[in-house]
C-alpha cells in the first residue's frame, strides 16, 4: 500500500463532535425539536443518522462554506421538492424559514462550517410536513484528496426506476454498497446491466476520452443530476466538448482523464477504476474544469442564515 492511501485512510479518521439531529418546522413560526430516543452523544456522524431516515421519502444534502455559505442553496431546495413530486406527494415548505432553522442549528452546536441533510416523508403531509434534519461538523475536503486523486470500483447497481428523486431509501442501499466495498475505496460506480457506467453512489461522474479530439463523456438520462453537475455543464463547454455518452467498463483501459463531482466536495480527480490506472493525479483537463468550477461556485453561494429570532 502506498503512503498515498495510507494518509488518506487515516486522516478521514479524524474526531469530530457528536451529528445533532433535530426536526423542524416546514412552515409557520420556527421549531426546532429534538427527536426523541436520539441523544446527540449517540449519533457520530450522518451515517449513523441514516437508522432514522425512513423509506419512502427524500432527502437533500449540502455542505457550508466560507461562513455559512452554500452553493446553489436555492437548487437544493427545488430539487427536494422535485423529487417529492416524482414519488407523488407534496410537500409545502417555506425554503427561508427552513434555512434559517438550519442555521441555527449548526450555531447552537458550535460547528464553524456544517454537512447537512434534510429529509421529508410523505406520511408527515397531514402535519405541515416537519423536515428531519441532521448536521455535522464539516472541516472541507483535504487537499490530498484533490492533488492526489482517488480510487473507485465499480459495481452492477442503479438508483432504480426512478433515479431523478433523491430518495431516503437510496441511503441504506449506498452504505451496503460501501460495507462490501475495498477498504481504501473512495467511491463506487453504479454499472447498468448493458455495462454502461451511469454514476457514482454519491457523486457524478465523467471521463475524458481521446476520440480524434478531447471529449468528455457523462451519463444524461438514467442519474441523479447533482448540483454540482450543473455547475460543470455550465463551465465545461469553454474547455472541452461535452457528449452525452457515458463510457462502458470496457472502455476504462481507453479513459485518458476521470473525475467525480458532488455539491459538498466539488471536483474530485479519479487516478484508477478496478484496478486500472488512469493518471498520476488530477489530468489538464480536469485540472481546468476543477479550477473553473470553484471559480463559479464561489459566485454561487447563497447565505444559509439570512436573518436572527
Amino acid at each position: 500500500m502506498s503512503w498515498v492511501w495510507q494518509s488518506y485512510r487515516s486522516r478521514t479518521r479524524r474526531s469530530r463532535l457528536p451529528a445533532i439531529v433535530r426536526r423542524i418546522a416546514a412552515t409557520g413560526s420556527p421549531r426546532i425539536e429534538q427527536i426523541p430516543g436520539t441523544p446527540d452523544a449517540a449519533l457520530g456522524s450522518l451515517k449513523d443518522a441514516i437508522a432514522l431516515e425512513r423509506p419512502g421519502g427524500v432527502y437533500g444534502a449540502f455542505s457550508t462554506q466560507n461562513g455559512l455559505r452554500v452553493v446553489r442553496l436555492s437548487s437544493h431546495f427545488e430539487r427536494l421538492a422535485d423529487s417529492a413530486a416524482r414519488l407523488g406527494f407534496v410537500c409545502t415548505f417555506d425554503a427561508a424559514l427552513v434555512a434559517n432553522e438550519i442555521c441555527a442549528v449548526i450555531q447552537e452546536a458550535g460547528f464553524g462550517e456544517a454537512r447537512v441533510r434534510i429529509s421529508i416523508h410523505p406520511d408527515e403531509v397531514a402535519t405541515a410536513c416537519p423536515f428531519v434534519l441532521a448536521v455535522e461538523e464539516f472541516g472541507g475536503v483535504y487537499p490530498s484528496i484533490k492533488t492526489n486523486g482517488v480510487r473507485v470500483t465499480t459495481v452492477k447497481a442503479s438508483r432504480g426506476d426512478n433515479p431523478r428523486a433523491k430518495q431516503t431509501a437510496w441511503l441504506s442501499e449506498r452504505r451496503e454498497l460501501h460495507a462490501s466495498s475495498e477498504r481504501l475505496v473512495y467511491e463506487r460506480l453504479l454499472v447498468a446491466e448493458s455495462g454502461e457506467i451511469l454514476e457514482g453512489t454519491r457523486s457524478n461522474f465523467y471521463a475524458i476520452v481521446e476520440d480524434h479530439h478531447p471529449t468528455l463523456r457523462t451519463e444524461a438520462a438514467n442519474i441523479l443530476h447533482g448540483i454540482a453537475r450543473s455547475i460543470v455543464l455550465e463551465v465545461s463547454p469553454h474547455i472541452v466538448e461535452v457528449v452525452f455518452t457515458t463510457i462502458s467498463t470496457s472502455e476504462i483501459e481507453g479513459v485518458r482523464e476521470a473525475f467525480l463531482t458532488s455539491a459538498s466536495r466539488g471536483v474530485i480527480p479519479i487516478v484508477e477504476i478496478d484496478s486500472t490506472p488512469i493518471s498520476d493525479g488530477p489530468g489538464p483537463i480536469t485540472s481546468r474544469i476543477s479550477q473553473a468550477y470553484d471559480e463559479r461556485a464561489r459566485e454561487l453561494e447563497e447565505p444559509l442564515c439570512t436573518s436572527r429570532w
